[in-house]
């Protein structure tokens, strides 16, 4: 992450502190960051490092969650909490079972402190499946969106390694209006957000949609391996669920705050300058990974297609120059290739479904 987009963040998570009466001040304490402090009342920004933007995102989330459970009535989920429901999902053969399973934890743990709104459910219809992940908390406070976009990457991540392989997501949406800048967005949930679903529960909740065929992967992960897993804190665990994912998150997150900003995506020499290595460090750590640039492009790329088909009245002509193709026949020929039918019948068929 570049210093401008990490002090960027640090300055959002801070100014969200403030505005939800919470002591930056004690947060930054807890973060080992004390020698902010009188930077931060001169109404600067000290450059951050990687390891000290995560140590402050660790400390804010925690007073986020914090405050979201208050708000909501409910027990913060902590780490025995997580540890508890994977131990109760590691001997799950499918994914499928595993989220159901996950499923039924969370409706129990909510159900005993008189929360039965908040839940977890998995809907599949033909190709597709869809995981809603629901709190109970007020639409529209920021630490209730910081809190469900941090519980939907644990799970995403989650599920991902109990699979061994990254679960693509078709789309993410939540009910919220958006209460953070896109870079800042970017930077915490590195995945296409549709803010402000209507369709979606009148209290805090989010919705992952992704192919229905990663249900049926078989869990290759081992008791053993999850000990591992468990010898680390619950929010360094995000990075350790997929091995050496924090690169691609990286790429990912470069090329979607590109998008969001209507900016050209950048090419493999400036992604290399982003991340501080050369360009064949980059392709190397990238196919240790099992992906490429030009694969986390195309997904990148592929994502926004959908978004901007599925939820705007935008013209094929200005989602293809949006997304950086010359003309709307290399956009029609790319979207084929990524999905067997044509954008018009694509948007077509999105437009009757939501009838």
């Amino acid at each position: 992450m570049k210093r401008s987009a990490a002090n960027l963040l640090a300055r959002e998570l801070i100014a969200k502190l403030t505005e939800l009466d919470l002591d930056p001040e004690s947060v930054l304490a807890e973060a080992g960051l004390r020698d902010l402090l009188p930077a931060l009342r001169r109404g600067e920004m000290p450059s951050l490092s990687r390891s000290e933007l995560a140590a402050l995102y660790r400390a804010c989330m925690r007073a986020f969650e914090a405050d979201a459970s208050r708000r909501a009535g409910r027990p913060t989920m902590g780490e025995e909490e997580m540890d508890l429901l994977c131990y109760c999902i590691i001997t799950c053969p499918t994914l499928r079972e595993a989220i159901e399973r996950s499923a039924r934890f969370l409706t129990a743990i909510y159900r005993a402190v008189g929360r039965p709104d908040a839940h977890m459910h998995l809907c599949e219809t033909g190709s597709t499946a869809e995981l809603y992940l629901r709190s109970g908390e007020a639409r529209n406070v920021v630490s209730a969106l910081l809190s469900d976009l941090a519980a939907a990457t644990l799970f995403l991540k989650l599920f991902g390694w109990l699979i061994g392989e990254e679960i693509e997501l078709l789309e993410a949406s939540v009910c919220h209006e958006q209460l953070l800048s896109d870079e800042a967005i970017a930077e915490l949930f590195p995945h296409p957000l549709v803010f402000g679903r209507k369709d979606l529960w009148r209290d805090s909740e989010i919705r992952l949609t992704f192919a229905s065929g990663y249900l049926q992967r078989p869990v290759v992960r081992s008791a053993a391996d999850l000990e591992d897993l468990l010898r680390l804190s619950l929010l360094d665990r995000m990075t350790a669920l997929t091995p050496g994912a924090l690169l691609s998150d990286t790429v990912r997150t470069i090329f979607n705050r590109a998008l969001a900003r209507g900016l050209p995506l950048p090419s493999t020499k400036r992604v290399a300058v982003l991340c501080n290595m050369s360009g064949a460090t980059l392709r190397r750590h990238l196919a240790q990974q099992a992906t490429s640039i030009r694969r986390i492009r195309e997904e990148c790329l592929r994502r926004s297609a959908f978004q901007l088909l599925r939820h705007s009245d935008v013209p094929l002509g200005d989602i293809a120059s949006r997304l950086g193709f010359s003309d709307v026949p290399s956009f029609h020929r790319a979207f084929r290739r990524w999905t067997r039918t044509s954008p018009s019948a694509y948007r077509r068929s999105a437009d009757s479904l939501s009838r």
